[in-house]
């Protein structure tokens, strides 16, 4: 299976590299996107695989198998007010997850999960902002487990809200319809529908329009098509572009319409820095009760640079500080305790992105999490002094089989190294490992995961 999927990542590059573009120098940081509201409705059908291994204070090795049905809604509003993006997500999945060894066990999960991330950026004319979010994540998990000598049910349930509030300097902005104005005029230019000798002025002035025929919305999806259609044909006729406009030149255009604009291309750089106040919890049927509640502060820095009409580079960096206030109880037992802790980390993607139908994306990153602290086990203090290094390597490949059906493929490889005083690990944003219930603070352990895995994906979006 793993053969099989790499065999298609390295055809999917294969195909990508038929190319083309006779405006390789045009920069697509010069387009400055006009205000525009757009929203998009995707089902998404995964199926994947990973395999896990441990080594440390136990040593382990596991495969699992995981589908999942998702279907998401997106907004996205730009205006030189304001950046508005709501992302709504519903998702239902299942997970079998089997260990071979001479102790086999096997573990079923179904899940289903209901969040939404809201972005509210705020912009005076000096380009900077106040910016207000939302974050809410709510999920219950269902969970058969089965070994040699027994089978159990158990139940998790997890509720995620976070309210970050930053201020900044920077804009990013989406610029892909300025490369898909290139592409039309390229694919017709080839053809010889349409001059070969258009300028900047032209390709600045023709994204434009694209920005604002996708601005407006319809009810019949045939009348959008006729009209955006017509629209494009009378702007080029406008600019005495159109040499010839027949049967040709019209399935071309319709051909570069449906799948010039389905690669997402941003440019810009954003600064900021903000308070970030969240709060987990998770529980399940066994009285286990785990929530913490945090606040950090902090800098934030994210880059978005097309460095050609086909190569995107991208820079994501953090640093913050804060306090994570946390609370166990497991029957009659319970602990409690204030640990501060800092978070840095920084990734970089490089984008190719060839032609319509195929884009390719390599991202590398590095995080790590350093907790200070005392926490309260009973009676007895426990000091903290955990870290965490987790790195990852992300190889995606997207394929447009129709304007609206999509197969990504995707293989990745993550490397997590713990060292802890403690013989917990309580550690902000959702990583719980070796929770035991102990009160014996003084054990101190080493731990390191390794994840690797490759898995297809085909989203079909609705409109």
């Amino acid at each position: 299976m793993k053969t099989k999927l790499l065999y298609l990542l390295l055809s999917l590059f294969a195909l990508s590299m038929v190319s083309f573009s006779q405006n390789s120098k045009f920069n697509l940081s010069d387009y400055k996107l006009p205000d525009l509201k757009r929203q998009t409705f995707d089902l998404t059908f995964n199926l994947s695989g990973l395999s896990d291994k441990s080594t440390g204070t136990t040593n382990y090795h596991d495969s699992k198998f995981n589908s999942d049905v998702r279907l998401y809604y997106t907004q996205t509003i730009n205006n030189r007010k304001i950046q508005r993006e709501i992302s709504d997500v519903l998702a239902i999945s299942g997970q079998s997850n089997s260990t071979p060894s001479n102790y086999t066990t096997k573990n079923d999960y179904f899940q289903y999960a209901i969040g939404t991330n809201v972005t509210n950026r705020m912009y005076n004319e000096k380009k900077r902002f106040l910016e207000i979010g939302f974050l809410f994540n709510s999920g219950v998990n269902h969970i058969y487990l089965a070994d040699n000598y027994s089978t159990q049910n158990a139940y998790l349930s997890q509720l995620i809200i976070a309210t970050p509030i930053k201020v900044g300097v920077g804009r990013i902005e989406q610029v892909q319809d300025a490369r898909q104005a290139i592409y039309i005029l390229d694919a017709l230019a080839k053809e010889n529908r349409v001059k070969n000798n258009f300028d900047k002025s032209t390709i600045l002035s023709f994204a434009k329009c694209i920005s604002k025929l996708k601005n407006k919305r319809y009810l019949d999806n045939r009348v959008q098509k006729i009209e955006q259609i017509e629209a494009i044909d009378s702007f080029l006729s406008a600019n005495n572009l159109s040499l010839k406009t027949d049967a040709r030149f019209f399935t071309t255009l319709n051909d570069m319409w449906d799948f010039g604009s389905r690669q997402v291309r941003n440019s810009g750089s954003r600064i900021s820095i903000g308070l970030f106040p969240s709060f987990n919890k998770y529980a399940d049927n066994t009285d286990f009760t785990y929530q913490y509640l945090s606040i950090h502060s902090g800098l934030q820095l994210s880059i978005e640079k097309p460095k050609s009409l086909s190569i995107q580079k991208s820079f994501n960096a953090f640093f913050l500080v804060g306090t994570t206030k946390t609370t166990e109880q497991y029957n009659s037992f319970s602990q409690s305790g204030i640990i501060p802790n800092l978070k840095l980390g920084i990734s970089k993607s490089i984008g190719y992105y060839p032609n319509t139908r195929t884009d390719i994306t390599f991202t590398y990153g590095l995080n790590y999490d350093q907790l200070f602290g005392k926490n309260r086990v009973n009676s007895i203090r426990a000091n903290y002094d955990n870290k965490l290094v987790r790195g990852n390597l992300n190889l995606n490949a997207n394929y447009y089989f129709s304007p609206k059906l999509r197969l990504t493929a995707n293989a990745y490889a993550n490397l997590s190294l713990a060292q802890s005083t403690d013989n917990q690990y309580i550690l902000p944003d959702n990583i719980i490992t070796k929770a035991n219930f102990t009160n014996n603070p003084s054990l101190s352990m080493d731990y390191k995961t390794q994840k690797y895995g490759l898995e297809l994906k085909l989203t079909y979006a609705f409109f």
